[in-house]
């Protein structure tokens, strides 16, 4: 059906830029905390030594030296999830589909193949941030169909804790006392620092931080020179002069294929929830994400694979793109991270 705008005389329009742009790499906080690995398997089992115990024995002068207790090892294995979408250029937009905001031009067969695969490319990247997201909000993720049957599942044992009044409380909550006591708990036995670490979260949950109304929290607190604490570079600087770690807020995320009309936009960071990174003192990273081999790629090689099918001479004629990856997130040191869920989701 032509639009109001087909029907009328000539008309000048002017190519407006996407609503929701292509984003760098280096914009994607989920995936430099978890990176991109290609691993040559098809499953990934890794191994950890078990924390190593005991103090010399005393022997006595002249008395035998006493047997040490080996550390065993604890062993886990994780299974790929298989992803994969195809963009379909179709007959009639391989023959007159017209660029936006131009009515004399036709859009020319690479044009079309290069909006196509950015298509699914940020669709493969929103996937890997939305596992990660999960993973590390709720302990665990499952990647599910258009049907909503789930074919992929993992869980980790991430720990999480609720605090005995809420943040959202803005008049009783007390954020900043409760992280600070959290995390020497965290810390205790473990190679792993929260102080030079970071709060993820999204910026309505920081802000649940900074509207706080609590004089004996950070309502009641002052800045070097006096001044309240009234943005989130005050809050951080207050946050780091009092070994804590900052607030990074991280407000990414992705449009839902609608069932309707109106897609819906769903942040990575769920509101409520807040999330402890730490750093390890060796410099590990905590996570990655994992490429697993793929038979769409030479030899079976591992990563992200992408596929044309030029049917131009064919029938019914039409160009597939297709994309997708095996693999998945994997946390290999869990005690690294901590779930605060700071307030209902909002």
């Amino acid at each position: 059906m032509p639009t109001t705008l087909e029907l009328q005389g000539a008309v000048k329009l002017r190519k407006l830029m996407q609503l929701y742009l292509p984003r760098a790499m280096e914009s994607r906080e989920l995936l430099k905390l978890f990176p991109l690995v290609k691993v040559d398997e098809t499953e990934l089992i890794y191994e950890r030594r078990q924390v190593e115990t005991g103090l010399q024995a005393a022997r006595g002068l002249g008395g035998p030296t006493g047997a040490v207790r080996k550390p065993g090892l604890d062993q886990f294995r994780v299974a790929p999830g298989y992803y994969g979408d195809f963009y379909t250029i179709t007959e009639q937009e391989l023959t007159d589909l017209r660029d936006a905001g131009k009515w004399d031009d036709f859009e020319n067969y690479d044009s079309q193949a290069a909006r196509g695969t950015q298509h699914l490319t940020r669709r493969f990247l929103d996937r890997c941030e939305f596992s990660i997201s999960s993973l590390i909000t709720t302990g665990g993720f499952q990647a599910a169909n258009a049907q909503g049957v789930v074919y992929h599942q993992d869980v980790f044992n991430v720990p999480s804790f609720t605090p005995p009044v809420l943040f959202s409380d803005l008049n009783n909550s007390q954020p900043l006392n409760f992280i600070r006591d959290l995390i020497p708990t965290l810390e205790l036995g473990k190679s792993v620092s929260f102080q030079k670490g970071y709060i993820l979260c999204s910026r309505p949950t920081a802000n649940l931080i900074l509207k706080n109304q609590n004089t004996a929290d950070l309502n009641g607190r002052r800045l070097q020179y006096g001044q309240t604490i009234n943005n989130l570079d005050g809050m951080n600087e207050f946050l780091l002069s009092n070994d804590l770690p900052p607030v990074r807020v991280y407000d990414k995320g992705f449009y839902s294929d609608p069932p309707g009309e109106s897609p819906v936009f769903s942040r990575f960071m769920t509101n409520g929830t807040m999330v402890l990174v730490g750093l390890r003192e060796d410099g590990e990273p905590l996570g990655e994400y994992r490429l697993t081999r793929a038979a769409q790629n030479e030899r079976a090689a591992p990563g992200e694979w992408y596929q044309v099918e030029d049917r131009r001479g064919k029938d019914p004629c039409q160009v597939i793109l297709r994309a997708g990856h095996n693999g998945g997130p994997v946390a290999y040191y869990t005690e690294g991270f901590a779930i605060l869920n700071a307030a209902a989701p909002f």
